[in-house]
């Protein structure tokens, strides 16, 4: 990467120009000539806030107070990141337009972190024309100042022009040289205390440095250690965020130099080995803390290599590009698995890890969040190990295309933040012996919540002041002769187990920007200048039909504040005078969001970024500003509001003669809870005219269910668990989190009330259908007129050899007559088993066996027609095509599909970035990875709310349901909470016999506990080292 600086100067009074050209390559892989105009000036503030010679009367720090300034060179930026941005001694941080350009240019996620810094804080005026106050905080000494200064704006900084060609990387080491050299000159006439620092690692930058700075300019060139050497006196929480070496840790539980993981293979050896097809490489996915699988390619057959143990996985962590080297001595059944994790030597405790929360009351039809691939894992890793030791017909991993391995070589890391707390330190578990202490710092074991990855060594000064807090951690280095990653705290998120806490928790886990909406993205709403209630105005009106008049109402859930459809039904006149059958005019009014979100501005752009509307049990984080998301676009009760409507002239049997869409004006009568509209539906003595629209809707909705089921639509159960909860706020409290300074918060004080199974009710399915109705209409509509620049949604065909282990176990019971050629067989093999005789026993059974034959699911997922060669069948709704369309206040997915068809009826040109194949091959991938974060969020909060309800509570004793029988351990299903969980067994009372499968009671034979079966458990919250698990034993009688 390289550019020109074509010497072409251009003087005035005050400016001198230049042009800058450099020749760059896009994301996209295209290069492109980059030219821009750059203005001089003569003049300059420096942006200090304790500059007398600049800003005057305003600037006032005491001149006894040490001021280090620090220029950090691009190499540090890359390493140190958290460091540069966060430590307490960095006072003031120049950072030169030149280094934004080079970081710009090789770290997007650097530069990133570094803007959203520099927009968090208010910088100092720079250029002289800018006129200087006081407001805003802008001389506040008691935070670190980090200022960007325009070295390429400025004739005492910019680079000599007679340097016709060089790289980004000279030009920002360039750049320190004279933006240092500047500073300690100007400063010289300051009676500040003043200390400079150039911090690089960079032999060759350090020779240029010393070589190039005047001998007495006081500037100390170091690393960002020698640094913290130096102010470590004065700052005593200094380079907590700097990662340690390994050689710091003295692990006393092994021998001085020796090695706990093998070295990995050099590079010419994984290539040569891949080349020779005897290593493998592929994307690592853990299924417990010393287990995980790949999956690779051998000579056009795809196999998983299992990889079983600390040592063979090689300090390789779940998302890891890994190779791996099969090991034929490692090849076993499943019977040997088990033994060789147990002798696996290891510090952890083997644990149980495929604890998901899943669905089970209710009856709806297969929609898009009714599966995921959690629960797909599940079923091949848990529900059907109980059968393949049968009858000596164990699936070996080489007869099943699984073979076993080790990790040689990591290709790519990985590595992300990760949220936990600290092993207490009044922990007399030997296992953590590790730790010691220094006279300045200490070395903490820190457990991570996301079981699938490992603890991790810290080297912190803070360690008594974040005992019992929820923490930040990233992953330095992790060398073979640490049994454990070492790394760094980068956030500290409050106390664990406060309610607001654990939801920070939750949402930097899944990824969920929780920010506040910028000032740029607020501009954008209608009354963004003016504090009145928006109303719609003669612009608004153009091209809609009047609607306001009809009687339109929605139904939702309770509190429901983003209401996005509504519905509508009249009697039409038939076409044809002799037509016996009634027919109606039913429409679906969307919110028109798309109305006030316009592609390429800052909300849209916003938008696009969060993808989803995130709901949580105690909050809801916005995907749209809450003006837009409440007010403005939701189709609230008595108010005008703008939607795009979908139309169907249909008939009683659910025949649609005429589908046509339009924009319109409505004002919703009615906003009904589901329960009431079904309260009105039920009320026979109710003939009004609102109770007659919903049941002619029902009737209608009911045979639009029966037709698609009758094509092979997909019944499956699902649960939607509700918390009955009050909030309220104590006393403002002190906190002090030394590097993050004192502030004050407030605690929520929670009291869950009870935790109960969601009521699916009839209006739910009556909504449901119409949606459907309406996103397949939608997607017909769009695809005819735009088929190469869709965007659709498909669910792809379920896993195959998962439903044939599952027939497997559902022979044991006595179900033999399930079936799944294709979704009609599987539809009707779920319909034919609720007639069966076992079903009429034990109804709950239909239900379970429908929650386990989701888990053989793929995951439905946007894609865009202009890249897709998979076809666009939905397998779970039987139908050829599918997209979202019914909630764009809520899915950014849905904005996209309203423009395509805006475009497709003539109202507005397609903007022309939706031709893009590139942009909406990237765009479906971002909103397939944020709406699966928003969905695992949801999930998380309500069994965090499990958990604590349990905690407040006490033990619950409740009925469970054996999905799963182990010969230690019982997988248990639990209805009233909606959840899963392992329950431990005596393995010295009970003996495990793999062909039924089932647990028989040594002392009392008929005592057995096999699949389907009721148990009695205690559900209990378990907060060992802040885990907040939900624990399951079972109560005998």
């Amino acid at each position: 990467m390289s550019f020109k600086v074509e010497s072409n100067l251009v003087c005035s009074s005050t400016l001198k120009s230049y042009n800058k050209s450099y020749i760059k390559k896009t994301r996209r892989g295209k290069i492109r000539k980059v030219s821009n105009e750059i203005y001089v000036r003569n003049e300059i503030l420096c942006g200090l806030n304790f500059c007398t010679l600049c800003y005057g009367k305003y600037s006032g720090i005491s001149n006894q107070k040490v001021r280090n300034i620090i220029f950090p060179n691009f190499d540090i930026f890359n390493k140190y990141s958290d460091f540069i941005l966060e430590d307490e001694s960095l006072n003031h941080v120049v950072i030169p337009y030149s280094i934004l350009d080079y970081l710009s240019e090789t770290d997007r996620t650097v530069i990133n972190k570094l803007r959203n810094k520099l927009r968090s804080q208010n910088e100092l005026p720079i250029f002289k024309e800018i006129e200087l106050t006081n407001e805003n905080n802008l001389f506040d000494y008691n935070v670190n100042q980090y200022i960007r200064f325009p070295d390429t704006q400025f004739t005492e900084t910019c680079l000599n022009h007679s340097i016709s060609r060089f790289n980004f990387e000279d030009c920002a080491g360039n750049s320190i040289i004279k933006v240092a050299i500047w500073f300690i000159n100007h400063l010289s006439k300051s009676n500040a205390n003043i200390r400079f620092y150039i911090l690089t690692e960079n032999e060759e930058w350090i020779k240029k440095f010393t070589s190039n700075l005047p001998f007495d300019s006081k500037c100390f060139i170091v690393n960002p250690y020698e640094y913290i050497n130096f102010v470590s006196n004065e700052y005593v929480n200094s380079g907590d965020k700097l990662p340690f070496k390994t050689s710091l840790v003295n692990d006393n539980s092994q021998p001085e130099n020796n090695c706990v993981f093998p070295e990995y293979a050099s590079e010419r050896e994984i290539l040569q080995g891949i080349d020779k097809g005897v290593l493998f490489k592929g994307i690592l996915r853990m299924i417990s803390r010393n287990r995980g699988e790949i999956e690779v390619t051998n000579k056009n057959r795809k196999m998983t290599v299992n990889i079983i143990g600390h040592l063979n996985l090689n300090r390789s962590i779940d998302g890891d590009l890994v190779v791996v080297k099969l090991d034929e001595t490692l090849n076993c059944d499943e019977k040997n698995l088990k033994s060789q994790i147990k002798s696996e030597l290891e510090l952890d405790q083997i644990e149980d890890l495929e604890h998901t929360e899943i669905a089970g009351i209710g009856s709806i039809l297969l929609g898009d969040d009714d599966y995921d691939e959690n629960s797909a894992l599940n079923i091949q890793n848990i529900s059907i190990q109980s059968i393949e030791s049968e009858d000596n017909n164990s699936l070996t991993f080489s007869e099943n295309n699984n073979f076993s391995g080790r990790v040689i070589g990591v290709l790519s890391r990985n590595w992300g933040e990760y949220c936990g707390s600290l092993v207490p330190m009044n922990s007399n578990d030997d296992r953590f012996n590790i730790c010691n202490n220094t006279s300045t710092r200490q070395h903490r074991i820190f457990v991570p919540i996301d079981p699938k990855i490992p603890k991790i060594i810290i080297h912190t000064k803070l360690s008594s002041t974040i005992e019992n807090q929820r923490l930040v951690v990233v992953i330095d280095e992790w060398d073979c002769s640490s049994f454990y990653p070492t790394g760094h705290i980068v956030g500290v998120l409050g106390k664990a187990g406060d309610l607001e806490t654990e939801t920070s928790v939750i949402l930097r886990i899944r990824d969920i920007n929780s920010s506040e909406f910028s000032p740029s993205v607020l501009k954008c709403l209608p009354n963004h200048d003016r504090n009145d209630d928006w109303k719609p105005n003669e612009i608004d009106f153009r091209d809609r039909v009047d609607l306001r008049k009809k009687l339109v109402f929605s139904v939702d859930p309770p509190g429901c504040k983003d209401i996005d459809d509504a519905l509508s039904i009249e009697l039409i006149n038939p076409n044809d005078d002799n037509s016996q059958e009634n027919w109606y005019l039913v429409s679906v009014h969307i919110a028109d969001v798309t109305h006030f979100v316009k592609p390429n501005t800052p909300i849209d752009d916003e938008a696009s970024r969060r993808s989803n509307t995130c709901y949580l049990v105690n909050k809801r984080i916005d995907m749209l500003p809450e003006e837009l998301t409440t007010n403005i676009c939701s189709l609230v009760s008595n108010k005008d509001r703008l939607s795009f409507t979908c139309n169907w002239e249909i008939n009683e049997n659910a025949e649609i003669r005429n589908v046509y869409f339009n924009k319109t004006i409505i004002n919703s009568k009615y906003s009904f809870t589901y329960l009431q509209a079904q309260n009105i539906i039920d009320d026979k003595c109710n003939n009004s005219e609102i109770a007659i629209s919903l049941r002619r809707l029902m009737k209608i909705s009911q045979v639009l269910r029966k037709n698609r089921i009758s094509r092979g639509a997909i019944e499956l159960s699902s649960s939607e668990v509700k918390v009955d909860f009050e909030e309220s706020r104590n006393l403002y409290q002190d906190l002090n989190h030394n590097d993050l300074g004192k502030e004050q918060i407030s605690s929520v004080i929670l009291n869950i009330k009870n935790v109960y199974a969601y009521n699916y009710l009839n209006t739910n399915s009556m909504v449901e259908e119409f949606m459907l109705l309406a996103n397949v209409s939608v997607a017909r509509q769009i695809v005819s007129k735009f088929p190469n620049c869709c965007l659709l949604r498909r669910h792809p065909e379920p896993k195959y050899d998962q439903l044939e282990k599952l027939k497997h176990v559902l022979s044991k019971v006595g179900i033999s007559n399930f079936t799944y050629e294709n979704s009609l067989s599987l539809s009707n093999s779920l319909k034919n088993i609720l007639d069966s005789e076992i079903i009429k026993k034990n109804p709950i059974i239909g239900k379970l066996v429908r929650i386990l034959t989701t888990r053989t699911m793929n995951q439905a997922l946007y894609f865009t027609t202009c890249k897709s060669v998979e076809g666009t069948f939905h397998y779970g709704l039987a139908e050829e095509i599918y997209t979202h369309f019914t909630s764009p206040i809520r899915r950014y997915a849905d904005i996209i599909v309203h423009r395509l068809l805006s475009a497709s009826i003539g109202l507005e040109p397609l903007c022309e970035v939706m031709f893009d194949k590139d942009y909406m091959f990237k765009l479906s991938n971002t909103l397939n990875k944020n709406k699966r974060n928003a969905q695992m969020a949801g999930r998380d909060s309500t069994r965090l709310f499990i958990y604590l309800f349990c905690k407040q509570n006490g033990n619950q004793e409740t009925e469970g349901i054996i999905i799963q029988v182990r010969n230690d351990s019982l997988l248990i299903f639990v209805p009233k909470f909606g959840f899963e969980g392992i329950a431990p067994i005596d393995k010295s009372k009970y003996i495990f016999d793999a062909n039924v499968p089932y647990l028989k009671n040594l002392e009392k034979e008929t005592d057995t506990l096999k699949l389907f079966d009721k148990v009695k458990v205690s559900i209990y919250a378990s907060d060992e080292y802040f885990q907040n698990k939900v624990m399951i034993n079972i109560i005998s009688d």
